[in-house]
């Protein structure tokens, strides 16, 4: 999720690091990718968030965090780009996005994440 007064829901992002609150693991992405996307930290988070993330800097999410774990472990870490998109405030008790507010969110995005990929690609 993101902050309600700096995001919209729907604003697309490149992830630069990612933590995770419960084992201060830092992975850093040595994004390297020029973008037109903004670039964002990520705090993987245990259990979903529905304060608005007072105590939070960075977006939030519950699988960033063991994503880059195992990439990292199988030696593919080069081969990460993580975008991530905005589709909730982390003010929702029940934060379980219907699969057409999901599609909505990615549809709105395929023209960013084709450019995103294809140049990632190209990097």
């Amino acid at each position: 999720g993101g902050k309600k007064n700096e995001h919209k829901i729907g604003d697309c992002f490149i992830i630069d690091n990612v933590y995770d609150d419960r084992s201060e693991k830092v992975f850093n992405l040595n994004n390297k990718l020029k973008s037109h996307c903004s670039t964002q930290n990520i705090t993987t988070v245990s259990n979903p968030i529905s304060d608005g993330g007072l105590s939070y800097s960075t977006l939030v999410d519950m699988e960033a965090h063991e994503i880059c774990r195992t990439v990292y472990k199988l030696g593919l870490k080069d081969n990460l780009l993580i975008i991530k998109i905005i589709s909730d405030f982390m003010d929702v008790s029940n934060n379980d996005l219907s699969f057409k507010e999901v599609y909505d969110l990615v549809d709105k995005n395929l023209n960013n994440i084709n450019r995103l990929l294809t140049a990632f690609r190209n990097n």
